[in-house]
């Protein structure tokens, strides 16, 4: 298994960076859809009272 296997590479050679990377790449997968499922079907629901 090489490296190009990984889904993500953060390299730490800035701390500041690095953990701004990190923070950005956490705080997308929270926005993925797999992972608002209830949100969308709530958003959905609301959709259909029109």
């Amino acid at each position: 298994m090489g490296i190009e296997k990984y889904d993500y590479i953060i390299v730490n050679d800035d701390v500041n960076e690095c953990a701004a990377r990190l923070h950005a790449l956490i705080q997308s997968q929270h926005c993925r859809a797999s992972e608002n499922l209830e949100f969308i079907e709530k958003i959905r629901q609301e959709m259909n009272q029109f």
